[in-house]
């Protein structure tokens, strides 16, 4: 079975940029990201700097192309360092996210 099988909920890929406030322990850092993919339960993006596995954030995030804010809270789960300076952070959401579509 590939991994997209094994999936909760449907993902959605592309390469959406933005930008990305990450509370971390009451300090704000802001951050431009790139959003390889979102599903109703989490996310994964890439940053030039990423919260530490289990840590408890908030990003809040204004795409580019789009009026409306997204907005989640959740716990970092993986972090991958993709080069020197990039790292790629996977995100479980705290509650499932209403994307607009049945996320299955």
């Amino acid at each position: 079975m590939d991994e997209t099988e094994r999936r909760a909920a449907k993902r959605f890929e592309g390469e959406l940029k933005g930008t990305a406030t990450f509370d971390i322990e009451g300090k704000e850092e802001q951050r431009e990201v790139t959003i390889k993919n979102i599903s109703v339960y989490g996310a994964y993006f890439q940053t030039d700097t990423c919260p530490d596995i289990s840590e408890s954030v908030r990003i809040h995030m204004q795409l580019e192309d789009s009026e409306a804010p997204f907005e989640a809270v959740g716990t970092v789960i993986r972090v991958d360092q993709l080069s020197e300076k990039t790292y790629g952070c996977a995100l479980k959401f705290d509650e499932t996210l209403d994307l607009g579509c049945d996320g299955s």
